[in-house]
């Protein structure tokens, strides 16, 4: 059940716990919403349906489909039917180096059966299947049981995500690992420094190569380039405050690390394929 939907924004109220589970048998099919939180699904009894972008996902029990924050979502239940939603909020990933980026790096989701990918999906049903079992204990060490677990299910899903696309592929072992270490690096310090005037040169200097090579292996390692990676989260601080409709669309431009006005409508529209005003319209109204 969606307790408190404003427009599109679903603000899920957690209470003392870092987490939420419910168990779902609800009939109603959930409108497009989207939240904050990374939420994980496991259908019980009968299938389920959730439609994110333009992807129709189709679950059927014991699959696991993992939707990343802020992605807007819709769900469709059969007529009969029991599952699992679990949702934890994106501080519990931000206090650890490293979890922010990776997170963005990860896709609007990812969906796990058995004939897909059989040994991720074991392990990461052994892991979900913990957060089950500890949820419903009501000791102090169960919060953290579970919040360590569902950690380890991203970090599951980022290692599969980094194994199974190449990178850095022409140069040694012992230099890829650097490599890494390097623009992991590099991705925390824009995730922090978003709002600022960063420049490509200042994100080379920080990895010690060249515009032009630094360049091409930030591709390499994100798939996108560093200003697309740097208007991502730029975008996405200004999607959150857009719900707030005492601030407005200049503040939040600059706010986010935008220049100007114009330069903040421009990336939104491509982005976002609609202007601020309308998505916080639409976030209000719909």
């Amino acid at each position: 059940m969606i307790e408190d939907l404003k427009g599109m924004k679903e603000t899920i109220a957690y209470g003392s716990s870092q987490f939420r589970l419910m168990k779902n048998q609800e009939t109603e099919d959930y409108p497009p919403h989207w939240h904050t939180s990374i939420e994980i699904i496991m259908p019980l009894e009968n299938g389920y349906q959730a439609v994110i972008g333009n992807e129709c996902y189709t679950l059927n029990p014991l699959d696991l489909l993992f939707i990343n924050s802020g992605e807007i979502h819709s769900l469709q239940a059969p007529a009969t039917g029991k599952r699992l939603i679990f949702q934890a909020p994106l501080s519990l990933f931000y206090s650890i180096p490293g979890m922010g980026s990776a997170l963005l790096l990860l896709p609007e989701a990812v969906c796990l059966t058995p004939a897909s990918c059989p040994e991720l999906f074991q392990e990461v049903s052994a892991k979900f299947k913990e957060i089950i079992r500890e949820a419903e204990k009501s000791n102090y060490l169960a919060d953290t049981w579970v919040s360590s677990a569902v950690i380890q299910i991203v970090l599951l899903l980022v290692r599969h995500n980094f194994e199974h696309t190449p990178r850095f592929t022409d140069v040694s072992f012992s230099s890829r690992r650097e490599y890494m270490e390097k623009f992991t690096t590099v991705c925390q310090y824009i995730d922090t420094s978003f709002r600022e005037n960063l420049t490509l040169e200042q994100a080379a200097e920080i990895a010690g190569f060249s515009k032009y090579h630094f360049s091409r292996l930030f591709k390499e390692f994100t798939g996108i380039t560093f200003q697309e990676y740097l208007t991502r989260q730029r975008i996405r601080h200004a999607e959150e405050l857009l719900t707030d409709s005492k601030i407005s669309i200049t503040d939040i431009a600059l706010a986010s690390g935008f220049s100007s006005v114009s330069n903040f409508n421009r990336s939104f529209q491509m982005y976002n394929h609609c202007s601020p005003s309308q998505f916080r319209k639409k976030l209000m109204h719909v």
